[in-house]
């Protein structure tokens, strides 16, 4: 075990770039089996009729479009499980064998070829973990020696009981005790064992909110400890700050800010306004380490952002640009879900699981292009302050600072302006008492149009939907 380790401090240092935190990651979500089919030889019973069904995506099908998400801007990929899964569990979480890569997807030696060829290109991979569940077929729930690794509650009735939350099965999936010393040490060393064989860079870890932080905190200090900078975010499915930060609290570096995914929901996508994105950036500031929050605006849980915004009215493109704008000009790692830069839609689940049509929107895919430049050029906007700023109507603006008081001068201020309104607006903004006071041109990074403020007070002409992001010029 201990060689593992030596290769973890080696090989991390040389294939991520110098320097580089995750604050500054740009994350690309993947539903294999809906990605790309690179290998048809493992098409083996599927059908790309059935929504439930297998479609034939797999491993090599991401290699060989890792120059793509490359030139994309992405600088990290998140894979869904790739843990043997029964007939329907294409998505990867419900486990069989926890050792196993699906033969849908590969094998364990394509997975690792997969890390090797991403770091190559200063990608970084995060592996899906499902600690909290298996699978109702796994071979463990036949064993009358493993009844006691499970809790025996029956289905989650009540979310707002948390003895339910994390002891009761979720979506009728067999809930794991973590607390059976015997099942802590079976689900720590097969974490390790899958760090160790293919050199991945973390973990999103799945239904963690399903789980007592205390198992976390234990398993977070093992990981950490034995593997110095790998880097684990949960998903902590709650509406409030205050209930993700006991996760945090507990030794996860970072979760998906799911209260702010429902404030860009209602902002961007019903058309709600600044209302509730103003009330979602006050909180954030409850997290410990705000800048490792996943930003995002859809996942394979939740319907396709199209989708909501065009049941609205307007345009929902233009609702969907100014949505990509916010996630990539805010305090933590933007997460873009794949085939969110072709403008794929979807309802809920697995309406939301459509397979990838690469090139089905050129300019939509531009764009992500752009805002992936804008985000890595401009120090600004991966540090960690964000200022509101006073602004008229359905508007919204702030003022973004970057981390380092010596980076050059262009990049460390940043001031982005949204029209959240039906209609064209001049957008006026005081930027009198912030860091961008006393500046006198900026330039919109998105447009190339120059604006001059006078009296610290700014007016920014927009479109309906419009946004400016803007740096000093």
């Amino acid at each position: 075990m201990a060689a593992g380790a030596a290769w973890w401090h080696s090989e991390r240092l040389a294939a991520q770039p110098a320097g580089r935190t995750w604050h500054d990651q740009i994350v690309y979500m993947i539903m294999t089996d809906r990605f790309a089919d690179g290998d048809p030889a493992n098409d083996q019973g599927t059908n790309r009729l059935d929504p439930r069904a297998f479609h034939g995506g797999d491993l090599q099908g991401i290699i060989d479009h890792l120059d793509y998400l490359h030139d994309l801007g992405v600088t990290a990929i998140w894979i869904t499980p790739v843990f043997l899964n029964p007939p329907g569990g294409y998505h990867g979480y419900w486990p069989v064998d926890f050792y196993q890569v699906d033969p849908h997807f590969g094998d364990l030696q394509t997975l690792a070829e997969l890390v090797r060829q991403a770091h190559a290109r200063g990608i970084r991979v995060l592996l899906d973990m499902v600690l909290n569940h298996t699978a109702p077929s796994h071979p463990w729930r036949r064993d009358p020696a493993k009844s006691s690794w499970y809790h025996h509650m029956g289905p989650i009735t009540d979310y707002g009981d948390p003895l339910q939350v994390q002891n009761g099965d979720l979506a009728g999936l067999p809930d794991l005790d973590q607390q059976n010393p015997q099942v802590f040490q079976y689900l720590v060393r097969m974490s390790e064992w899958w760090i160790d064989h293919t050199h991945a860079d973390g973990f999103r870890l799945d239904a963690a909110r399903h789980i007592s932080p205390s198992f976390w905190r234990q398993y977070t200090q093992i990981i950490h400890q034995r593997y110095p900078g790998f880097f684990l975010i949960g998903e902590v499915w709650v509406d409030s700050p205050f209930a993700i930060s006991p996760f945090l609290a507990a030794g996860m570096d970072g979760a998906m800010d799911f209260p702010l995914y429902n404030a860009i929901t209602a902002g961007f996508a019903r058309g709600e306004g600044r209302g509730p994105l103003v009330r979602a950036l006050r909180l954030r500031p409850v997290y410990p380490d705000v800048q490792n929050m996943g930003v995002f605006i859809d996942n394979h849980d939740v319907p396709r952002f199209l989708t909501v915004a065009a049941s609205t009215g307007g345009d929902p493109q233009a609702h969907l640009r100014a949505a990509l704008a916010f996630v990539f000009t805010m305090p933590g790692i933007p997460i873009v879900y794949y085939g969110t830069e072709v403008g794929l839609t979807g309802g809920a689940d697995p309406d939301n699981r459509k397979d990838m049509v690469f090139g089905q929107n050129p300019a939509l895919t531009q764009y992500v292009k752009t805002l992936a430049a804008i985000r890595k050029t401009y120090a600004a906007l991966f540090g960690k302050e964000l200022t509101v700023l006073p602004s008229t109507g359905q508007t919204l603006a702030y003022v973004r600072v970057a981390d380092q008081p010596d980076a050059p001068y262009p990049a460390r201020v940043a001031v982005v302006v949204f029209n959240l309104a039906g209609e064209p607006a001049g957008v006026q903004v005081d930027l009198a008492g912030t860091k961008a006071a006393g500046i006198g041109r900026f330039r919109d990074v998105l447009t190339g149009r120059e604006l001059a403020s006078q009296d610290n007070g700014l007016t920014v002409e927009l479109p309906s939907w419009g946004v400016a992001i803007l740096i000093p010029k």
